[in-house]
Parts: structure tokens; C-alpha cells; sequence
């Protein structure tokens, strides 16, 4: 009997000891599982925004190109349009000679 009297009382001590590292444990655990819940929406929004920037920056190279392509239609454009200008102020000076 005084065998489980000792046995009981070293129970707990030791208990006094061990009960407040379990709770602790356990805040730990909560704390763990709450920043991989965080870390994993973190790296969600991560990957979204390194796709919504690779498409912006597919966008900048295809409008970038647009614009070069536009550029070089406008200069063309311009070149047709003085060409133009001169025949019609060419002619329009040959209009006199034919009244």
C-alpha cells in the first residue's frame, strides 16, 4: 500500500511538471497550424501575383510590338501623305495652264 501511496505522490509531482508543458505544447501546436494556415494563403497570393505579372509582362511585349507596328505604319502613312500633297499642289499648278 505505501508503495502505490509513493507511486501516486511521484505521479504527481511529476504531473505538476509535465501538465503546463502539455498546455504549452498545445498553445505551440495552435500557433504551428495558424502560420502554415497564413503561409499557405501567403504563397497562394504569391503565385497569383507572379502570374498576373508574367501576363502583364506578355501584354508589354505584344503591345510594345503594336506599337512599333503602328509607328512604322504612321511614318509610312506620312510619307504617302506628303507624296500625295505634292502631286495634288503639282497638278494644281498645271490646272492653271490648261484654262
Amino acid at each position: 500500500m505505501w508503495d502505490w501511496v509513493l507511486a501516486m505522490e511521484a505521479f504527481a509531482k511529476a504531473n505538476k511538471d509535465i501538465e503546463p508543458k502539455r498546455k504549452k505544447v498545445a498553445s505551440l501546436k495552435e500557433k504551428l497550424k495558424k502560420s502554415e494556415d497564413e503561409l499557405l494563403v501567403l504563397r497562394e497570393n504569391f503565385i497569383k501575383l507572379k502570374e498576373t505579372i508574367i501576363k502583364l509582362n506578355d501584354d508589354l511585349v505584344k503591345f510594345k510590338s503594336d506599337m512599333v507596328k503602328y509607328q512604322d505604319e504612321t511614318s509610312q502613312m506620312q510619307i504617302k501623305l506628303d507624296r500625295a500633297d505634292k502631286l495634288i499642289t503639282g497638278l494644281a499648278s498645271t490646272r492653271d495652264g490648261w484654262i
